[in-house]
């Protein structure tokens, strides 16, 4: 299965990284958490929480993120890593503007937000 990280995933991840780097040096333990929870979204990509109709969320161990991805076809693609500290609905507006981007019917490649 390819794994792609959106855009506004890709700098969830580095804003989250980069917090914890700076307040204890946890950046890596923070990245390694993160791989730790691809690892487990890859071996059992349905196992985790469906919150909406074909997204899932998986929680991280030692953070409090959550990864939340949906599968299309062969692709796995995170549309953001949530911190669950902050509003746990904010996920929808940028799950909105992504649906509304894909082509009535796509079930193929996914698109950038």
């Amino acid at each position: 299965m390819k794994v792609r990280f959106l855009d506004g995933a890709q700098v969830d991840m580095e804003v989250a990284a980069n917090f914890y780097e700076e307040r204890g040096n946890l950046g890596s333990a923070f990245l390694a958490e993160l791989q730790a929870a691809m690892d487990r979204i890859l071996q059992y990509p349905l196992g985790w929480a469906e919150i909406d109709p074909g997204l899932r969320r998986c929680q991280l161990n030692r953070f409090p993120y959550g990864i939340l991805y949906e599968i299309r076809g062969d692709t796995l693609s995170v549309v953001q890593v949530l911190d669950l500290r902050r509003d746990p609905k904010s996920w929808r507006s940028r799950l909105k503007k992504r649906r509304q981007a894909l082509p009535e019917g796509d079930a193929g490649e996914p698109h950038h937000d």
